[in-house]
């Protein structure tokens, strides 16, 4: 194991004992470390846990992570999606995609066994760290995907089920956390999910070049041109921002 990869399960390890959630590792060949864990921590009224299941693994020789939340549909949720047809059933996985397209996370759906699972990738710094910041920032926008999701549900199924009805059963917990395992090996090679650190690190060197140019002739440009200025400096922001650079 590298040094770099190392560090990354350290942190990573650090960062969830520090927010007190509960995990454990998985062992498991595909990956240098993995941890199962639950966020956020604490229980609803009824003392059922708010939180969902997420993994997280560091594949073998890589500088990224790999972070999913797997959801499967209750008997209940099930019973009741199918109960409003073959249309609205595939409607909602539809609309389900949509949330996680413009949250910019990738997506499994399994629609033949009703369960979905979303995914973030991140990757290393130089120094090979991953920000506490950033990791949770991540941990929070997938939850957000699967609540959204969820929500969704309940407005489709609104009056055949019960309003307080549990996304999952206690028995169901374990069994989705596998799902998640599972559903990594269906993941996209790296190339195909996003752009490797040292590329985006030669794309803002360009970007930074042309933005260089553009303080330096900008106010010669035509009003053509001042759109394509605007979004060139949007670009470098948000791939900064995205990208923890």
């Amino acid at each position: 194991m590298s040094e770099k990869e190392s560090k990354i399960s350290a942190l990573i390890r650090e960062y969830l004992s520090n927010q007190e959630l509960v995990w454990e590792s998985i062992i498991d060949p595909r990956f240098e470390s993995g941890f199962r864990f639950m966020f956020p921590k604490g229980s609803d009224p009824h003392g059922r846990p708010i939180g969902k299941n997420f993994v997280i693994v560091q594949p073998k020789n890589q500088d990224f992570v790999e972070i999913s939340c797997g959801v499967r549909l209750s008997p209940a949720q099930v019973k009741a999606l199918f109960s409003l047809g073959v249309d609205k059933r595939v409607q909602f996985f539809e609309d389900i995609k949509k949330i996680f397209l413009l949250k910019d996370v990738f997506y499994n759906i399994d629609t033949k066994n009703n369960k979905f699972a979303v995914i973030d990738v991140i990757y290393a710094r130089q120094d090979g760290t991953i920000s506490n910041t950033f990791f949770f920032k991540s941990v929070q926008k997938m939850f957000n995907c699967t609540t959204h999701a969820v929500l969704v549900l309940r407005e489709y199924c609104a009056g055949k089920m019960q309003p307080e009805e549990p996304l999952v059963s206690k028995e169901q917990a374990s069994e989705i956390v596998d799902f998640n395992v599972q559903e990594m090996q269906l993941i996209p090679p790296p190339e195909y999910r996003t752009v490797h650190i040292k590329d985006l690190k030669h794309l803002l060197e360009k970007l930074g070049e042309c933005e260089v140019n553009l303080e330096k002739y900008g106010d010669s440009l035509n009003e053509e041109s001042q759109p394509a200025i605007k979004e060139i400096r949007e670009l470098v922001e948000k791939i900064k921002k995205e990208y923890d650079i």
